[in-house]
This record gives structure tokens, C-alpha cells and sequence, in this order.
């Protein structure tokens, strides 16, 4: 265990940004006494919100997993931490990975008995399954109006082009002598 995995474990956010600041503390470096643990998986462990959101704001992996598949989330779950499972989701840790065995943080929740997890989990994917839809609809949209520009340029090039015969047309009329 590195001291930014103390620092992390701990909680102590001021000595987790000094550390980082030094350059020398890899923020997804495993502890491989521990499973592969990273800062983050120890921050939601102990249920460090502040600590999650540093970590994530110098660039955690927040989609970081352990030897046995565990994410930050399953870690908190277990723990019932949700203050940190929380912060882990605003921002923008997985909440449904499946660990090596197919269980999801939810499912590590029902197994321990935390309710507020389990309901936070619902809520959080229905949220994410709206912004899904959200986003399909406008990419949906978007494509839409691509196809329309496009078809513009089309009827704009191809009218340019028949103003264009029309013109060398009447030219060569004019050049002939015929009105």
C-alpha cells in the first residue's frame, strides 16, 4: 500500500493533493497487497466522498476494477457507503459493472442489506437509461438534419449546374446571332 493509498483510505484529501502534486504517485496504481485496489477503490471503501471527487477531478479511472472485477461502486456498496457511491456516480463512475462472478454493485447491495444503495442504484439507472434514449433521439436528430443538408447541397449543386448550361446555352445563341 502506497501513501497515497493511506492518503486515500484515510480520507485525508489535503495530503492526497500534495502527494499527487509531486508527481511521483501513480493516482491508479494498484495495491497489490490488497487485489489490485487503486486510491479510489480505498477512498469508497471508507466512504470518502470528498477524496472520490479529488481523485476523479486529477483523473482516477474511474472505471477501474480489481483482481476480482470489484469496482470503486461494489465497493461501496458493500460497505454501504452512500455518500460515495454518490459521488462516485456524479462523477461518472460505472454504477453497473458486473465483477468476475456477473454481480453489479446492486446486486452486492441486496446481499448485504442496503437498502439506500439498492433504491439509489434503481433511480441512477433509470436516469441513465432516459439519457440514453436522450442522447439516441438527438443523435437520431442530428442525423436527420445532416441528411437533409446534405440533400440541400445536392439540389443546390445540381440547380447550379443546369443555370450553368442554361447560361453557355444562351451564350452560344448570342454568339451566332441568334436572339
Amino acid at each position: 500500500m502506497t501513501e497515497l493509498h493511506e492518503a486515500a483510505a484515510s480520507g485525508d484529501s489535503d495530503h492526497i493533493e500534495s502527494l499527487l502534486a509531486t508527481g511521483k504517485y501513480d493516482i491508479n496504481g494498484p495495491d497489490l497487497e490488497w487485489n489490485s485496489r487503486c486510491p479510489l477503490h480505498w477512498a469508497a471503501i471508507r466512504g470518502h466522498s470528498e477524496s472520490i471527487r479529488l481523485l476523479a477531478s486529477y483523473g482516477a479511472r474511474l472505471d477501474a476494477v480489481t483482481d476480482t472485477g470489484w469496482s470503486a461502486a461494489h465497493f461501496a456498496c458493500e460497505q454501504g457507503k452512500i455518500l460515495a457511491l454518490k459521488a462516485l456516480y456524479k462523477s461518472g463512475a460505472p454504477i453497473d459493472l458486473q465483477d468476475n462472478y456477473g454481480d453489479t454493485p446492486q446486486r452486492i447491495a441486496e446481499i448485504y442489506g442496503h437498502h439506500d444503495c439498492i433504491a439509489f442504484i434503481s433511480e441512477a439507472l433509470i436516469e441513465l437509461a432516459e439519457k440514453k434514449r436522450q442522447a439516441e433521439i438527438e443523435a437520431k436528430k442530428e442525423a436527420e438534419r445532416q441528411r437533409i443538408a446534405e440533400e440541400k447541397a445536392k439540389q443546390t449543386k445540381f440547380l447550379k449546374q443546369l443555370t450553368e448550361k442554361k447560361e453557355k446555352k444562351v451564350a452560344s445563341r448570342w454568339k451566332k446571332g441568334k436572339r
